[in-house]
């Protein structure tokens, strides 16, 4: 919907331990008989129009000596020096409860998006997921719940659904 609506976005690639945002949005723009998409990328791991108006970069350069995490400070410089390019970037950090990540890098964002598995993620996940971005006082903007199985959504028909199937 960015490239459609004339706006343009980055997806930061901050898992650093096993990076696969590139590979998750060339692959969710793909239907049954599409040509694999293929983005150019440049020596600082900036994959142009990965989706039409989506940007993707890997971080994996940017994490501390001392940790494999991204050190905040240059996750700033990078913000800074790519913010005035896009209308909108999204921070893709490793799960929450296995790793601190989320949580540090929130205070150089606007806030946090959970991203929460349909028939997965428990309660007490969630209740644990919480309590970590509280302790690290993280400002929470909401979630999103993926993978809902089709006719599992109150009200939706398993067609209306099928829009939504790649993700």
């Amino acid at each position: 919907n960015t490239g459609r609506a004339g706006k343009k976005a980055l997806v930061l690639d901050c898992d650093t331990r096993g990076p696969s945002a590139l590979e998750s949005v060339q692959t969710s723009g793909k239907g049954k008989g599409d040509k694999p998409l293929v983005a150019t990328t440049d020596q600082k791991g900036l994959s142009r129009d990965v989706l039409p108006g989506v940007d993707v970069m890997t971080m994996s350069n940017f994490r501390s000596p001392s940790d494999q995490m991204i050190a905040p400070e240059a996750l700033r410089v990078v913000l800074s020096e790519l913010s005035p390019h896009y209308d909108l970037i999204v921070l893709d950090t490793p799960p929450l409860l296995a790793f601190p990540d989320a949580a540090v890098l929130s205070h150089e964002t606007d806030g946090i998006v959970l991203v929460v598995k349909w028939g997965v993620t428990t309660q007490e996940n969630m209740k644990g997921a919480m309590r970590q971005l509280e302790a690290y006082d993280a400002r929470t903007l909401g979630a999103v719940l993926t993978q809902v199985p089709a006719g599992s959504a109150s009200g939706l028909s398993g067609a209306a659904l099928q829009v939504y199937r790649h993700y």
